[in-house]
């Protein structure tokens, strides 16, 4: 069964295909009779909101404080590259 995910245009669902050489391609149905094309009328939805930072505290931080976020940041980083690089096949 193909994977299946929303059009950011129209939210009809587009099911994607693999061709013979490896390639996805979107349709409209499990069939593979059309690609997906969006109506005319169809209008763009909005993108949701950007994450905000956390609420900055009126007190500085202590220097303790910011090097634990700082490590946690690094940790999220590293465990980042680690799941790309696993992509690579490594």
């Amino acid at each position: 069964m193909p994977d299946i995910s929303k059009c950011r245009r129209c939210n009809a669902p587009i099911y994607w295909h693999k061709s013979r050489s490896g390639k996805n391609y979107p349709c409209n149905s499990e069939d593979r009779k059309d690609f997906h094309q969006c109506s005319e009328t169809a209008k763009p939805q909005p993108s949701p909101p950007p994450k905000q930072a956390a609420a900055l505290s009126t007190q500085p931080a202590s220097p303790a404080n910011h090097i634990e976020r700082r490590l946690q940041w690094l940790e999220s980083e590293v465990r980042g590259l680690l799941i790309r690089m696993e992509g690579f096949g490594n």
